[in-house]
C-alpha cells in the first residue's frame, strides 16, 4: 500500500484554497443580505408612500366635503391622483353627523388602505330660532285678532300685537341677531329639474313635492299643496290665494325668500316650519289674513307687517331649536375624530 505525503508547498495551497472558499462564501452571503435589505427597504419605502396617500384622502374629505357642511347625508365618493400614487375615498354609516372616511392609497403595486370616523356636533341654533315671530325692526299687528302661542322678539324695533292673545313674552329692541342663511346649500338639495331659472308659478290646484329652486320670483296660487319647500331669489307671493297648505319633509323650512314675502289677503291656508325674508332690508307682509294657520316660526329681516287680519293662529314648534333647518349658520359646528384604524 502506498503511502500519500504532503510536502510544505501542497500544505501551503490547500490553505489558500480553503481561505478563498471562506472568503467567497462570506462574500456571497454578504451580497444576498445587501439584495434582501435592498428589497426590504424598497418595500418599506412604497408602504410608507402608500400609507402617507391613504392619510391625504382622509384630509381631502374632512377638507372638501365634512369641513363645509353641516349635514353629511349627501356626502359622495371620490378618487384622485397625487404626485406618482393616487387615492380613493368611500364612505360609510352615512348619517347626518357621523360618518367613517375609508382612504385607500397607492403606490406602484403597494396599498394601503385607513378608516377615519367622524361625529359633527352642531353649534348652537341661531338665537331667532328661540321665538314664534322675530324682526329685525319692527312688528306691527293693528286691527289683528287670533291666537299666539311662544314668544315675539324685534331686533332693533317696536312690537304691536293688536288684539292677538299671546301666550308667550313680548321683547321689543332685543338685539337678537338675524340668522344667516346659505342659499347654495338648498341650491344643491334641490334636484336639477327642481332648480328653476327666472320666475316660477305653483299653479292652482297643483301638488308639489321636495326642494324647490327659484332664481327668481315665486308665486303661489289656490289650493297649492306643496310637501317640501320653497327657496326664492326674489320674492315669494301668496297674495289673495285661499286653500294653500305647505308641510316641508323633515325639518326643513316652508319658505325662505332674499326678497320680501307677501301674503295679503291669503285665506284659509296653513304653513307649518319656518317663513323667512332673509335680508336685513325684506318685509314679511300678511295684511288681511283670514283664517290662516302658522305651525313653526316666521323671521323678517326688516318689518314685520300683519295688519286688519282675522281667526289667525300662530304656534311655535320647539322642533326648529332641537333639530334646526339645513344651511342656517348659529354656533359653530365642531368635528371631532372618534376613531383610526388600519385594515389589513
Amino acid at each position: 500500500m502506498k503511502r500519500l505525503v504532503l510536502n510544505d508547498k501542497g500544505m501551503s495551497i490547500m490553505i489558500t484554497v480553503f481561505i478563498m472558499l471562506t472568503l467567497s462564501t462570506m462574500a456571497f452571503v454578504a451580497g444576498s443580505c445587501f439584495v434582501v435589505d435592498t428589497h426590504m427597504a424598497e418595500d418599506t419605502y412604497k408602504a410608507t408612500q402608500a400609507l402617507f396617500l391613504a392619510e391625504a384622502g382622509i384630509q381631502c374629505a374632512l377638507e372638501e366635503q365634512l369641513d363645509s357642511d353641516s349635514n353629511w347625508s349627501d356626502v359622495t365618493d371620490f378618487s384622485r391622483s397625487l404626485g406618482p400614487g393616487s387615492f380613493s375615498v368611500e364612505f360609510a354609516n352615512v348619517s347626518s353627523h357621523s360618518v367613517d372616511v375609508e382612504s385607500t392609497g397607492t403606490y406602484g403595486e403597494t396599498s394601503r388602505t385607513v378608516v377615519q370616523s367622524f361625529v359633527l356636533t352642531p353649534g348652537a341654533p341661531p338665537e331667532a330660532f328661540n321665538y314664534a315671530i322675530h324682526a329685525g325692526n319692527n312688528i306691527n299687528m293693528s286691527n289683528t285678532d287670533g291666537l299666539l302661542e311662544g314668544d315675539v322678539s324685534s331686533g332693533s324695533g317696536s312690537v304691536h300685537m293688536g288684539e292677538i292673545d299671546v301666550d308667550g313674552d313680548i321683547e321689543p329692541s332685543s338685539g337678537v341677531p338675524l340668522p344667516t342663511v346659505d342659499f347654495t346649500g338648498y341650491y344643491n338639495d334641490a334636484p336639477s329639474t327642481q332648480r328653476i331659472t327666472g320666475d316660477y308659478t305653483f299653479l292652482s290646484g297643483g301638488s308639489y313635492n321636495g326642494v324647490w329652486y327659484i332664481t327668481g320670483n315665486a308665486t303661489v296660487e289656490s289650493w297649492v299643496t306643496i310637501n317640501g319647500t320653497i327657496i326664492a331669489e326674489g320674492n315669494i307671493d301668496l297674495g289673495q290665494s285661499s286653500g294653500i297648505t305647505i308641510d316641508p319633509v323633515d325639518n326643513y323650512p316652508a319658505l325662505i325668500s332674499r326678497g320680501n314675502i307677501n301674503a295679503n289677503q291669503l285665506s284659509s291656508s296653513t304653513i307649518q316650519g319656518l317663513v323667512y325674508a332673509a335680508l336685513n332690508v325684506n318685509n314679511v307682509i300678511m295684511n288681511n289674513l283670514s283664517g290662516v294657520t302658522f305651525l313653526g316660526t316666521i323671521i323678517a329681516g326688516n318689518n314685520l307687517n300683519m295688519n286688519s287680519a282675522e281667526d289667525i293662529t300662530c304656534i311655535y314648534d320647539p322642533a326648529i331649536v332641537t333639530n334646526p333647518p339645513p344651511h342656517f349658520i348659529g354656533g359653530t359646528d365642531t368635528i371631532s375624530s372618534a376613531q383610526w384604524k388600519e385594515e389589513y
